[in-house]
């Protein structure tokens, strides 16, 4: 991945990326590699930093501060991230299309992570911006195997190869 965004290593209070979320609802971003258009929708607020959401980045042991500053700047996010998955819904909802992931580059501080974007394409709005989520790189490695058929581990292409391949990929240029 060429991109990275730096975030500070505290983060940002619930408030301000409330603020900020605010700012951005009904906002289209356009993903550079893809193409695609996103919207963040009106309930996008109480999504990017809900407990749910905030415990996912927690669980990958970055902290609800840090989490809220990706969720403050994701519409930033998405339009510099690397499409790694497009796939139908797993729970069969015939409004949905498909869900897409996206991955970036971060750094809070010297701690680096990777931005890790869920969006909806759904039948009546469209692609619509879910979720992001902090992850850790080895964390990623084991995602992007299963993704891209290999099992756990069994890889020996690195991370970054392996997105940067998926964005190939995407604009076409495989090998």
């Amino acid at each position: 991945m060429s991109e990275v965004v730096r975030f500070s290593e505290a983060g940002l209070p619930l408030a301000d990326a409330r603020e900020a979320i605010d700012a951005m609802r009904g906002m289209s971003f356009t993903n550079r590699l893809t193409g695609i258009s996103a919207r963040l929708s009106s309930s996008a607020k109480g999504k990017l930093v809900s407990n749910k959401a905030t415990g996912k980045s927690k669980a990958n042991g970055f902290t609800r501060e840090q989490h809220n500053a990706m969720a403050a700047r994701v519409g930033e996010l998405f339009e510099i991230a690397r499409m790694v998955e497009s796939r139908p819904d797993r729970g069969g909802d015939a409004n949905i299309l498909s869900i897409k992931r996206f991955a970036v580059n971060v750094f809070f501080g010297e701690k680096e992570a990777v931005a890790w974007i869920t969006v909806k394409e759904s039948k009546q709005h469209g692609h619509h911006i879910y979720s992001v989520e902090a992850i850790k790189l080895e964390t990623l490695d084991r995602i992007v195997e299963v993704v891209s058929g290999n099992t756990p581990h069994a890889s020996s292409v690195p991370l970054r190869k392996m997105i940067a391949k998926a964005g190939d990929a995407v604009k076409g240029d495989a090998s």
